[in-house]
């Protein structure tokens, strides 16, 4: 799978270098240089070509909108990817807080129905004690 985004990031190095040398060569244009700009439009066709290739190996590839709206901002894409993890980590962290509080509850919950159970045993058997002294002072 990194072959085929390589393969891309290359093609795309290239065609943003060919797109600065037109920039140049435009920018200082002379009838002189006509030559050399037909040849760069060439190469940005053909760039454009190669990367449309790589689209089609990479149609399975989605890209969260928000990736876009942090380069159109002039933000660092791999910043999306760092913020999705932390609060990926702090929802996790508060999810396991509920889970936790949740467990401590139920665990309570039993603690208390065990102690039940159990004074209820000793209230049985205080019971049966009594009921057999009293029959064996009769």
């Amino acid at each position: 799978m990194a072959e085929k985004f390589d393969h891309l990031e290359e093609h795309l190095e290239k065609f943003v270098e060919n797109i600065r040398q037109l920039g140049i060569i435009v920018s200082d244009f002379q009838p002189s240089s006509q030559a050399g700009l037909n040849q760069k439009l060439n190469f940005i066709v053909t760039g454009l070509q190669d990367i449309d290739k790589c689209r089609q190996q990479l149609h399975d590839i989605t890209v969260p909108l928000e990736v876009f709206e942090y380069i159109d901002q002039g933000r660092n894409p791999q910043l999306y990817t760092k913020e999705c993890l932390e609060r990926a980590l702090a929802k996790n962290e508060q999810v396991k807080g509920k889970i936790d509080t949740m467990k401590t509850r139920e665990l309570g919950r039993q603690n208390r129905s065990e102690s039940r159970r159990r004074f209820d045993l000793r209230i049985f058997n205080f019971n049966i004690s009594r009921k057999y002294l009293l029959t064996d002072q009769s």
